[in-house]
């Protein structure tokens, strides 16, 4: 049966983590391109957009790692984990579709692929 107490633990678990780590990066680096917004704007939209994932990706990446979901340090462990990546995945996002924004779908595809022939 379906655990509701431990489902909305693991998310509270998970949204404090994610809390924790991008709050440790975006003291350590912060993406040059939000930066320019103002340091606290980019704290907020970092710190966001981690959360978010955390939230919505949190669970099936514990199902990936293969992690205990009743363990609450480690649940509170990939938490920051996803929080303390995001800064870095945001900014690899950015750079992939800045360098690829005038390239065709096909081609897009090719590079994505490696160019396989």
């Amino acid at each position: 049966m379906f655990d509701f107490s431990q489902y909305a633990l693991n998310k509270i678990l998970l949204a404090i983590g994610a809390l924790a780590g991008v709050s440790i990066m975006n003291v350590m680096w912060q993406p040059k391109f939000i930066r320019h917004k103002g340091i606290i704007a980019a704290a907020m939209i970092s710190t966001a957009i981690a959360i978010t994932v955390a939230l919505t990706a949190g669970g099936a990446i514990l199902i990936w790692l293969g992690v205990d979901q009743t363990k609450a340090d480690m649940v509170l462990f990939v938490g920051v984990s996803i929080g303390a990546l995001s800064p870095f995945t945001l900014n690899a996002l950015r750079n992939f579709f800045e360098k690829y924004e005038d390239k065709d779908l096909l081609e897009l595809k090719n590079v994505v692929q490696g160019d396989k022939k």
